[in-house]
């Protein structure tokens, strides 16, 4: 009913074509993939596509909620979506919200997750997604969970808690080291190839979940990532409504790195025109009210964006087990106006109903900390400590006495090599832009941007021209 799942389409010449993944229609060979200025602008502008736009105009992702009816004598389809979305009791607050139902719908799922899977693996880390997702486990005994380690600015706050929660309530806890050179090696090249280039990242931490899943090697995991997209809403201003919303979290096309960026192509005004067409279209699929936000979010960026890494990347090595994206979950806690689920509001009231046990140490999320009546008085100092950390004035006197913290991952090699690649004159490109890239000896912030969107293009382009992997061309260590 949200279309999380991955599927797309391509229709043409009397004949439909349904898979699993864009690359797999491309490989068909039934169509030519052509360039779509506004999907790359909307992925310039918001980091992702709006809707059921592809990056090339041949393919779309399937509608949420729709039945398809295919005429074999006519070579034509048709839909007919029944989009779904709860509604908003107004008159609802915390203090009087039933948190009864929600818990019952996520054991439900829950349940029927370990009909199929018995002892699945937990992904778990020190944030409030996969903590529900252990305290339902843990019911009945979490057997198994797998973190991944790396440091923090926040004095590793995500892995202590998550250290913690594994000693007290996993029985078997498994630690994957992260790589800091992961985003110039080849099992980034091949997340960003099964991820179908949906969350471009030169440095976001997710990817990193992909080669521990892959060497794990177990048959299903837990996957902590969403169940929160309704739990914990994007946070939004108190009066601010959903132009307002979509206004701050995109990039504005006037600022220097976006200009430089929409340059690297044939046409650049056609990138920032088919953005702004994009974002009038979806704009008219809802009201300019501030409930409409989460459900804007979830509808493009969750579905478009955050559901591929695991239902598309972790679902290939083991099944992706997701509680809390059924109805019946959505209907209970979507009743709830969104003020009242912000900043893990809703999450620390079903805990201290239902799991207070959980609550022991603080929970991390954004960079940020949540502390109840239950955390310890340790965890609380720990806490505040690392939020004073954050403080410039703070950090600088530590740095006297402690390490600087860094940041963890190295650069990406692979960007510049992969740009070196590229053909200037390719009929999507501007020649003499890519090759002042190509050949730019004091690189500034907007070149590195630039950069950046040009590999993600090369690597799409490669997948949709169903070229050989470009790891043969030395790209590696």
């Amino acid at each position: 009913f949200l279309g999380l799942q991955p599927l797309y389409w391509h229709q043409g010449d009397g004949i439909l074509l349904v898979a699993t993944s864009a690359i797999a229609l491309a490989r068909s060979g039934k169509f030519q993939a052509t360039f779509n200025p506004a999907a790359w602008g909307t992925l310039l502008h918001y980091g992702t596509t709006f809707l059921n736009t592809a990056y090339c105009h041949e393919i779309q992702r399937v509608p949420a909620a729709v039945t398809a009816t295919w005429h074999a004598a006519e070579g034509r389809l048709s839909t007919e979506e029944a989009p779904w979305w709860p509604s908003v009791d107004p008159n609802l607050t915390l203090e009087c919200f039933d948190t009864g139902p929600v818990i019952d719908a996520f054991r439900a799922e829950v349940e029927a997750y370990r009909g199929w899977y018995p002892n699945p693996t937990l992904l778990l880390s020190g944030g409030g997604d996969s903590r529900l997702v252990l305290a339902l486990l843990s019911e009945k005994g979490c057997e198994e969970a797998l973190t991944v380690r790396f440091v923090d600015a926040l004095w590793s706050s995500n892995v202590r808690f998550a250290r913690y929660l594994g000693k007290h309530f996993v029985s078997r806890h498994h630690w994957v080291e992260a790589d800091r050179n992961f985003f110039s090696s080849r099992e980034y090249w091949d997340f960003l190839r099964l991820h179908e280039m949906s969350a471009p990242a030169v440095g976001l931490f997710i990817p990193n979940l992909f080669p521990a899943v892959r060497r794990h090697g177990a048959s299903a995991y837990w996957d902590g990532l969403m169940p929160g997209i309704h739990a914990f809403p994007v946070v939004t201003g108190d009066n601010e409504d959903l132009h307002a919303f979509i206004s701050r979290v995109t990039q504005k096309s006037e600022t220097a790195h976006v200009q430089m960026a929409a340059l690297v192509f044939r046409r650049p005004q056609d990138i920032f025109d088919g953005y702004q067409s994009e974002l009038q279209r979806v704009k008219q699929h809802y009201a300019n009210d501030r409930e409409e936000i989460g459900r804007f979010f979830v509808q493009n960026r969750t579905r478009n964006r955050v559901s591929k890494m695991p239902l598309q990347v972790t679902n290939a090595y083991g099944a992706a087990l997701i509680p809390g994206v059924s109805k019946a979950v959505f209907a209970s806690i979507l009743a709830l106006p969104v003020k009242h689920r912000q900043y893990h509001s809703l999450y620390h009231v079903i805990f201290e109903r239902h799991f207070r046990k959980l609550l022991a140490c603080p929970i991390i999320s954004r960079g940020e900390f949540r502390t109840s009546a239950h955390t310890s008085a340790g965890w609380r100092v720990f806490a505040s400590a690392a939020s004073a950390y954050k403080n410039s004035f703070v950090r600088r006197g530590l740095n006297r006495v402690l390490p600087a913290a860094t940041q963890f991952f190295h650069p990406s090699k692979l960007v510049d090599r992969v740009v070196a690649t590229i053909d200037p004159e390719h009929p999507d490109l501007n020649p003499d832009v890519v090759r002042n890239l190509q050949n730019v000896q004091k690189e500034r912030w907007v070149d590195t941007y630039a950069k950046q969107y040009l590999f993600y293009w090369k690597t799409w382009r490669d997948m949709m021209d169903c070229k050989a992997s470009t790891s043969d061309a030395g790209l590696f260590d």
